[in-house]
């Protein structure tokens, strides 16, 4: 019997270990800030708002936490926020914990510039406060439609050199009750509801024709160019065609579909579009041939999606169309729903035209830090392809600043495209003085061709941190006189080995902020270089931050001659198909034989065999045959995963920082760079990611890609069901034999 037992304490000691094993690794992954899913959706924790733990640090302080809600979302009564903090004090003078803890201070609640309430700091340790969010709070203020919650604390004891610390954790929730509607799909909000910066992840899937014109494709890239621009690339979209895109892209996605409204028959036909298209044709009041129409309907597909019409009866307008968007802003007219674009204009650029310019000439206003804290005002002017700065340049700061601040601790900060250039001097005499001048010569060699920004970073210390915050008393104020001094020399590229290599990439292309001196070259029937060049278009639009975008777009077999010495080109493709490569094969850094996806790598130290059937990707850099000024980037590949792997440095891509010299091998997560003008192995470098490289995969059929699948605790309660009948099993085993001894004793 006590055998018997001590086997069954054993083997339910193991279960138990096993078991306690287990749900600790559970507990594990949820503590690296992955959330389980909650039944109620409206209950927002601030790790989902993307805050983590934050300190307010007395006698004052504030932290702002900023966020979207889906455009779907109209929010109901009910809403309130739950804060959980750790309060404690430390003093320079006698000592830290509860005893030394005077209290008084309090922390306001502020939701949309309203106050929900004030928590007052009567003791150390764990709080929790709650506050109901009236429906007037629920308005967001901001111009940008993001909801704003602020944190204000004051501690009241400054003349004890007491300091207050309330650590805010990031398990702090908003419950933010909704129902869902159908989204407004006014022009005016634009880029709104298509990306609405929420806290929800969002996915958009741009559609094009199964066989777009060249038109038609400029006008994808274009877009997905725009879109960069106006979300800073934080936006999963892609790119497919009609025939490609799947039932979950239309159930889960907003669409944006891209080309002249014929080619959309099928999906337009399922969408309610007000009877503005007529046998296939738009037909709006006073709309020409050749105009574009941007059009957002509701999804026909899902109640909280929606669909863009960049479109138009010709590829002309469709092109229009794309170019409107990218500037952010939309006019509609007789339909909130509905942009006709007549024409589009080049906006005049802050380029330089004069060696003397001031910030007020480059279109910004005077600027005023006028609370403690940091901030930073940034400016931003554009050096002309083909010229050269002078030894001479300068910036002159005009700047001004109270008189009551921590000269110690306050700073003004000058840099030059993320570097420091120098730093004005604040005291008493400055102080006295409305507007001073500190001169900064500028080096030359922090200036890059196209777009250049000035940023002013300033710190914020007044004298007294416990002043009146009735009263502006501690400022820093940079004068829109403050002045560039840019004399310009020209410079030309006559060498080949004079252009600059791929480590300096997106420049050359994004030298000009509207990417006008760009053109994306790409073959007919290839979705997967098509979608490479999209990516490619995106990054480039979010880095060059126009104010529109004009990039060109060429099937490889279509190109004029007389455009040939007009552009910046970046092919994308498989070499065998492109005709364009053909032509400047035997200038490229690795050429390739005829019909051959495998490139010649003459210059590289050590040759492999690599079979035709195994993924390869290629970037290679040469110089434009054409104009020396200009350049050609070949990003190639000897199969849809090549190219894929090819295009994937190209864009926002943490392997950019691996391409260096004129020619780069892809493969997966490894790239290898040379420079084959120069012929020493130390030039060669191999940049491996760590980790095992894969061995090649088929290439699905569906070239649509989409992003890994977020991990979920969708298999916890099978995980529960086979723990639970193991249980049953383990006890069984081990009363089994109780069961049956006592059994045999009575018989």
């Amino acid at each position: 019997m006590n055998m018997l037992l001590k086997k069954f304490l054993n083997i339910f000691a193991l279960f138990i270990f096993i078991s306690t094993t287990l749900f600790n690794d559970i507990e594990f992954v949820a503590a690296q800030g992955i959330d389980p899913p909650t039944l109620d959706s409206s209950l927002i924790t601030f790790t989902q708002l993307g805050q983590d733990e934050f300190w307010l640090t007395g006698p004052i302080d504030a932290e702002r936490i900023t966020f979207g809600v889906p455009a779907s979302w109209r929010l109901t009564g009910g809403a309130e926020i739950n804060l959980s903090l750790t309060v404690s004090s430390s003093s320079e003078r006698v000592g830290t914990g509860a005893e030394y803890f005077r209290g008084g201070g309090s922390i306001r609640v502020i939701f949309n510039d309203v106050l929900l309430g004030i928590i007052y700091l009567t003791e150390v340790g764990e709080v929790v406060a709650n506050f109901p969010i009236p429906m007037e709070a629920l308005r967001p203020t901001r111009t940008d439609g993001l909801m704003e919650l602020d944190l204000e604390l004051n501690s009241g004891v400054c003349e004890l050199e007491e300091n207050t610390i309330v650590v805010v954790h990031p398990y702090s929730m908003i419950n933010l009750p909704y129902v869902t509607v159908a989204s407004d799909t006014n022009l005016i909000n634009f880029p709104r509801p298509i990306y609405s910066e929420s806290f929800i992840p969002e996915t958009a899937v741009v559609v094009i024709p199964d066989s777009p014109t060249a038109l038609e494709l400029q006008s994808a890239l274009t877009a997905s160019a725009g879109l960069g621009i106006l979300t800073n690339s934080d936006f999963n979209i892609s790119l497919t065609t009609i025939n490609n895109l799947t039932t979950d892209q239309l159930n889960s996605s907003h669409l944006i579909l891209i080309g002249k409204i014929q080619s959309f028959t099928s999906l337009v036909g399922q969408l309610n579009t007000q009877s503005l298209i007529v046998n296939n044709q738009y037909k709006i009041d006073g709309l020409e041939a050749d105009d574009g129409v941007v059009h957002m309907v509701n999804s026909a597909w899902s109640s909280s999606r929606n669909i863009l019409l960049v479109s138009g009866n010709t590829d002309v307008g469709v092109l229009k169309a794309a170019q409107a968007i990218t500037t952010g802003v939309l006019r509609s007219g007789q339909y909130p729903n509905v942009a006709v674009v007549k024409n589009v204009q080049p906006i005049l650029s802050s380029e330089l035209t004069s060696e003397d310019i001031t910030l007020g000439d480059l279109g910004y206003t005077t600027e005023t830090m006028d609370s403690q804290g940091s901030t930073s005002f940034s400016y931003s002017f554009d050096m002309p392809p083909g010229k050269v700065l002078g030894s001479d340049a300068f910036f002159e700061l005009a700047y001004g600043h109270s008189g009551l601040l921590s000269y110690g601790e306050s700073a003004i900060v000058i840099n030059l495209n993320g570097q420091p250039i120098g730093s004005p001097v604040l005291n008493e005499e400055t102080s006295t003085q409305v507007i001073n001048r500190y001169k900064i010569n500028i080096p030359s060699s922090l200036i890059q061709t196209g777009k250049n920004v000035i940023s002013v970073a300033i710190n914020v210390v007044p004298f007294d941190i416990c002043m009146s915050q009735e009263i502006t008393s501690e400022w820093i104020t940079v004068w829109s006189d403050s002045l560039l001094h840019l004399p310009l020399g020209d410079v030309s590229v006559t060498s080949p080995n004079t252009i600059s290599d791929l480590s300096i990439y997106p420049s050359p292309f994004i030298n000009t902020p509207t990417l006008s001196n760009t053109a994306f070259v790409l073959d007919e029937n290839d979705l997967f270089s098509w979608q490479g060049a999209f990516n490619i278009a995106r990054y480039l639009g979010s880095v060059a931050n126009g104010p529109l975008s004009l990039l060109k777009t060429f099937y490889s077999n279509e190109i004029p001659e007389s455009e040939y010495p007009l552009y910046n080109f970046i092919v994308v493709g498989k070499p065998s198909d492109s005709d364009f490569i053909k032509l400047i094969n035997e200038d490229l850094p690795a050429p390739f034989d005829a019909n051959s996806n495998i490139a010649i790598e003459k210059n590289m130290t050590v040759n492999f065999l690599v079979p035709p059937n195994v993924p390869i990707g290629y970037i290679e850099l040469l110089q434009s045959p054409w104009e020396h000024n200009n350049v050609i980037l070949a990003v190639v590949g000897n199969s849809p995963e090549g190219i894929t792997w090819a295009s994937a440095p190209l864009g926002d891509s943490p392997l950019r920082s691996q391409i260096s010299g004129n020619f780069a091998i892809v493969e997966a997560q490894r790239v290898i760079s040379t420079d084959t003008r120069l012929t020493p192995l130390s030039m060669i470098q191999q940049t491996p990611i760590p980790g095992t490289i894969a061995a090649p995969t088929a290439v699905a059929s569906n070239p649509n890609t989409s992003a890994p699948a977020e991990n979920n605790y969708a298999w916890i309660p099978t995980l529960l069901i086979v723990f639970g009948i193991l249980t049953l099993i383990v006890i069984t085993i081990a009363v089994y034999p109780l069961w049956n001894n006592n059994r045999t004793r009575k018989k």
